[in-house]
């Protein structure tokens, strides 16, 4: 639209003021004056005022097509920055989340888990990790295919993260079946584990080829600590994954009893 006026005017300006310097020109040449009663309007008052309100009009309409260039190149940039920002936000995007859980991905765990963790030694507060695997997820996709296997590792992480109660926890995934729930300043990771279980239940995700369940179901560790010192940050998710171990193996005996 802009660009239409833009257009438009230019051409007007550039005809107008090509009329202009032809009349200049036979005005001060006498030898293009024919007629003495065109020498007598030339020197008449009216035809100054002409002159001079068509240089008004010229220089009033370069003016605004001076004005007009300069929005329609604010417009331009702006645009331009519009795209360079929409890309750069799906670059981000792409650089921290998992395209099939749709949630965080381990790089960016790996930075939130240094942030929060020097917080919660600033702060003097507790931090807690939830390690949650999806039982048997290799034998359901062996049974139904990677495509409903990417579909319910969608659906599984989805309500994880309906679990979060609060902005600073976030779900990540690490592996194919392992998923990381980051719990900043909370002492009760067991409850939210328990939390998380149920919830994945209640999805009632048909699992043909378990041995446990014939419904998808998953199995979690959790570990809390007192952040005193940045060397201990493995030590939470290494007591986090002993725990999701010994989950394991006592679901197991329980199975053979």
């Amino acid at each position: 639209m802009y660009a239409n006026k833009f257009n438009i005017l230019s051409y007007f300006i550039f005809s107008l003021l090509v009329f202009y310097l032809f009349m200049v020109f036979i005005l001060m040449n006498d030898s293009f004056v024919m007629y003495d009663s065109f020498t007598q309007f030339k020197n008449s008052f009216l035809f100054k005022v002409i002159f001079l309100s068509l240089l008004l009009i010229i220089i009033t309409l370069m003016l605004s097509f001076y004005k007009l260039s300069r929005f329609s190149l604010g417009l331009n940039m702006q645009k331009n920055l519009s795209v360079l920002f929409s890309e750069e936000e799906r670059s981000k995007r792409v650089s921290i989340f998992d395209d099939i859980s749709e949630q965080y991905n381990k790089e960016y765990f790996d930075l939130r888990f240094d942030e929060e963790y020097k917080r919660a030694i600033r702060d003097e507060l507790n931090i807690s990790l939830l390690v949650i695997d999806v039982n048997e997820f290799k034998a359901y996709n062996e049974l139904y295919g990677k495509k409903e296997a990417d579909y319910c590792l969608r659906k599984v992480a989805n309500c994880l993260n309906k679990q979060c109660s609060r902005p600073a926890d976030m779900v990540f995934r690490i592996e194919a079946d392992i998923f990381y729930f980051l719990l900043p300043n909370t002492k009760h990771a067991r409850l939210i584990g328990q939390k998380c279980k149920d919830a994945v239940d209640s999805l009632a995700l048909s699992h043909d080829n378990s041995v446990l369940s014939n419904i998808v179901r998953v199995s979690f560790g959790f570990a809390s600590i007192s952040a005193k010192n940045i060397n201990d940050m493995d030590f939470l998710i290494n007591k986090s994954l002993e725990s999701l171990a010994l989950n394991k193996i006592s679901k197991n005996l329980k199975k053979i009893k």
